[in-house]
């Protein structure tokens, strides 16, 4: 037997590391070469270093983009997920993964690590395994049987195309195939209650970017984000958000906006998306003021621009810009759709606002989005060379 594991000094860790082996020989076989990583949120065991590697990286992706989205709880649990990459004669349980759960909260993670694997199927893996345990440490120990569906969806599918964006054109063409829940189901359906036969896994996913396009904040999603794996249902919610103050908040009329939305939004053909490196050119270019500098222009730094916001050269530029940015947001690689949405509003905020914190707040969340989107990025790229290798 072989393990590779990081150095730590600390005997006991290594002790309990022994001992959360022994368990795990019997299941992986004694004549098996065993491979420990130990990362930020899960500790890898597999039979083969590429492999462990790979699923180490995606595991820090995943944890990272659920502290992003996931911000009324904490996310410094004690002990780290468990994955088992397991050999397929050493499975004892159906599908493709099994999450499991002890009485002090922790959670483990197995799955059939095989060639019919696909990747969306492990990012879900992780993502339901990251969740459970977040929510049985926020929101007691039976919380991860309340966890709401469109809440996974729209986390499994954000880290999916992140990672994938190219596989945006299937879940289009999946969700135009498929029929439409009602939102009020949507917005209650237990993922433990969910029967995967027939059920389109994506419209989690657009509700959220529908609601982020038409203009709820991040921290109005994440809220929504958080109560769902809470287990509440947040159809109130959703409508105070967007039903006019002038109409009746009415369950008709906020299944009537959630119908006509989902169908535009599809309708808009969106399967054809930028490449990650093109989108953060675009983005960083939109940012960039040098031309403006070099010809005479004012201006140090972005910070500067509500300094400068009445400078007439300066308004003509930003409103070019928005301009350009709503025509390019229907090619935006999704990664960096967040950065794309933030940096234009940014601009509209420079034009239009009228005190200085609102400029400011628009500037930290562009800043905010741009290096959360370039963080994933390099993930991606990270991830993409393990596989390569």
């Amino acid at each position: 037997m072989k393990i590779h594991f990081p150095v730590r000094s600390a005997f006991v860790r290594l002790s309990l590391l022994f001992l959360l082996l022994r368990s795990t020989i019997t299941v992986l076989g004694e004549t098996e070469d065993i491979v420990w990583i130990e990362g930020e949120r899960f500790d890898i065991i597999g039979t083969d270093y590429r492999s462990a590697s790979f699923a180490n990286a995606l595991g820090k992706s995943v944890a990272e983009m659920c502290r992003r989205y996931l911000k009324a709880g904490s996310h410094d649990f004690q002990g780290r997920i468990l994955v088992t990459l397991l050999p397929e004669e050493n499975i004892n349980f159906k599908g493709y993964y099994q999450i499991q759960t002890n009485r002090r909260g922790q959670v483990s993670l197995n799955i059939r690590w095989n060639d019919s694997l696909s990747f969306e199927t492990t990012c879900r893996a992780y993502t339901e395994a990251y969740l459970q345990r977040y929510a049985r440490f926020n929101y007691g120990v039976n919380a991860d049987k309340r966890i709401q569906h469109w809440v996974v969806s729209t986390l499994v599918s954000r880290i999916y195309l992140s990672l994938r964006p190219a596989q945006r054109a299937k879940f289009i063409r999946v969700s135009k195939q498929s029929e439409v829940s009602d939102i009020r189901s949507l917005l209650s359906m237990p993922l433990s209650e969910v029967d995967e036969e027939g059920l389109d896994p994506y419209q989690g996913y657009w509700l959220f970017q529908i609601l982020r396009e038409r203009g709820l904040t991040l921290a109005q999603l994440t809220l929504l984000l958080d109560r769902a794996i809470a287990g509440i249902d947040v159809t109130n919610e959703l409508a105070e958000f967007v039903v006019p103050a002038d109409e009746e908040k009415s369950e008709n009329f906020l299944e009537r906006w959630w119908q006509n939305q989902y169908a535009d939004y599809l309708a808009q053909e969106r399967e054809f998306c930028d490449s990650l490196t093109t989108s953060r050119s675009w983005i960083e270019a939109m940012g960039n003021f040098g031309v403006y500098r070099a010809s005479g222009g004012e201006l140090k730094d972005l910070m500067e621009l509500w300094t400068f916001r009445h400078n007439e050269t300066l308004r003509s530029i930003l409103i070019a810009r928005c301009a350009i940015i709503r025509l390019r947001m229907e090619r935006v690689n999704p990664a960096y759709f967040n950065s794309a949405l933030s940096i234009g509003a940014f601009y509209e905020t420079v034009l239009e606002a009228e005190e200085k914190h609102e400029f400011i707040s628009a500037l930290i969340r562009y800043l905010n989005d741009w290096e959360d989107a370039k963080r994933l990025h390099d993930r991606a790229d990270e991830i993409l060379s393990t596989c390569d290798s």
